[in-house]
């Protein structure tokens, strides 16, 4: 990308490419473009016209070549290390994914550590992925493919790189569940939680047949979150970092009343062991917690809540994800098709042919 346009979006601010007629991050099309010239990790600003721009590239490319511009050298080049420490640490320590991170991101500091950016190559990037994720799941191979070409495409934002040179396709398996509680199934492990060790198991899991909470949302709450009826998540509690609000059913609000005469705050710990020893008690095969939220979204799907209310209330990014949550059980689809009823004009018996 030699000539690029600057987005005059404040909150995008990106450079994209002259052959786009908007910008592609946020779609910010603007009447009056500004060009910008950007060679040897160095950006030039070439006013406002596309040719005069074009024409100031084609120089500045000639005089590189002949090396009779030295301001426009490469920047210096880092050890992969280096800039890890240096430029990509800082930059993903106070991200909510920052402890997940440190591990896959410190697994490429050792494999890249005597290797500088501009010395690791593409070759290197995809055999590294492949030998460390060797028999493991698709999905995983994507996650570690995911990191690195964050890590390069930010070293390509601070223009210590032209481009990146990660080009190892994501596999992009379909790895959505499509596990959830009958009635009858949600009903049994209701109570054998009330029957577990933990204290902390039946509201637990309650709250999250009722509300659709992520479990790291549910061992966030305080008493303190519920105002007028509803849960109030804060932002740093929820995965998209938005505040989210859901109302609370009846219940759930009679469990409270009770909950709360013998206790101060919620306080929930950790059960994930009692979860796993009384679902298999259960007999509930290949469930885990976070089916509890397909569950949440399938019973309301199946009783024909908006897509929009579920979206709302689960907190997802788009209505397309509401897709990825709420299924059908076989059931609603027996009665949906019944819907479907015409007269019949032929006499049907067993013994008629068709």
């Amino acid at each position: 990308m030699s000539v690029a346009i600057r987005c005059g979006n404040s909150k995008c601010a990106k450079y994209y490419s002259s052959r786009h007629s908007r910008c592609p991050n946020c779609g910010e099309d603007e009447r009056v473009k500004k060009y910008y010239i950007r060679r040897a990790g160095r950006t030039v600003y070439a006013g406002n016209s596309l040719k005069i721009a074009r024409e100031m590239d084609a120089k500045m490319s000639m005089d590189i070549r002949l090396g009779k511009i030295e301001a426009y050298r490469k920047p210096k080049d880092f050890t992969f290390p280096e800039f890890i420490k240096k430029y990509y640490e800082p930059h993903y320590q106070n991200k909510k994914s920052a402890h997940k991170m440190r591990g896959w991101v410190n697994f490429f500091v050792e494999a890249f550590k005597d290797k500088t950016l501009r010395g690791i190559t593409p070759a290197d990037i995809e055999q590294t992925i492949i030998v460390k994720t060797a028999g493991r799941a698709p999905r995983t191979r994507d996650h570690y493919l995911a990191i690195i070409r964050r890590i390069f495409n930010y070293a390509v934002e601070l223009e210590i790189l032209e481009r990146s040179p990660v080009k190892m396709k994501a596999l992009r398996v379909d790895n959505s569940r499509h596990r959830y509680l009958t009635d009858e199934e949600a009903n049994i492990l209701l109570a054998e939680c009330a029957k577990s060790r933990s204290e902390s198991l039946y509201p637990v899991v309650l709250i999250a047949l009722h509300t659709g909470m992520r479990l790291g949302e549910i061992l966030s709450l305080q008493r303190s979150d519920i105002v007028d009826g509803k849960f109030y998540l804060k932002s740093t509690h929820t995965k998209n970092s938005r505040v989210k609000i859901i109302p609370i059913n009846k219940t759930l609000s009679d469990y409270f009343e009770t909950f709360f005469l013998t206790h101060d705050d919620f306080n929930f710990k950790k059960c994930d062991q009692t979860y796993r020893e009384v679902v298999k008690k259960c007999g509930i095969e290949d469930f885990h917690f976070h089916d509890l939220r397909h569950t949440f979204a399938s019973k309301l799907k199946a009783n024909n809540v908006n897509d929009s209310v579920i979206q709302k209330l689960m907190g997802l990014e788009t209505p397309s994800m509401v897709q990825r949550y709420a299924h059908l059980s076989p059931d609603s689809v027996l009665k949906a098709i019944e819907v479907v009823d015409y007269e019949c004009h032929v006499s049907i018996s067993g013994k008629d042919k068709l």
